[in-house]
């Protein structure tokens, strides 16, 4: 596979696991998983080799077509890491997270972003865990933006996280 045809997979797989994103966005999200290479004019070339597998949902806006490949039904709310790109990705951080959030999850003046719960592409939540030896045991600790979250699938996520960290 030639090289702009593996930018403009890649350009397309990032489109297919987040909203819709600017050229800019995603040639941030490349630069940071890919190397410094992708920045800037070749997330462009990337949307140009795309063709009709990444399509312009807005003025400079764009998405994947089509439907995300699912294997298994994935669950109404995930607790993602501090630090997640999928919040950071955005020179815009409001196309996942609501504007009234945003100093909720950082960054801080101090540069940490705390991590985040997600439900349906938007950011709904932050929350956080001990990671002192001895301390895995505890549960994380959660805040909610929107009372109508369901509390059983935000307890859910948090269980998968918790389970994974104590291996």
């Amino acid at each position: 596979m030639d090289i702009l045809r593996l930018r403009a997979e890649r350009l397309r797989s990032h489109r297919l696991s987040a909203p819709a994103a600017t050229i800019a966005d995603a040639a941030s999200h490349m630069m940071a998983t890919q190397g410094q290479e992708f920045w800037g004019g070749l997330a462009r070339e990337a949307r140009e080799g795309a063709g009709d597998r990444v399509t312009e949902v807005a003025d400079g806006l764009f998405a994947a077509s089509g439907p995300a490949p699912r294997r298994r039904p994935s669950p109404d709310v995930v607790a993602l890491p501090p630090f997640e790109e999928y919040f950071l990705s955005y020179a815009d951080r409001t196309v996942p997270c609501a504007p009234e959030f945003l100093a909720a999850i950082g960054p801080t003046a101090n540069g940490i972003v705390r991590p985040i719960l997600v439900a349906g592409g938007e950011i709904i939540g932050v929350w956080s865990h001990s990671v002192a030896v001895g301390k895995h045991h505890l549960l994380p600790q959660h805040e909610v933006f929107d009372a109508a979250v369901d509390p059983a699938s935000v307890d859910a996520a948090l269980a998968r996280y918790a389970r994974f960290i104590r291996g």
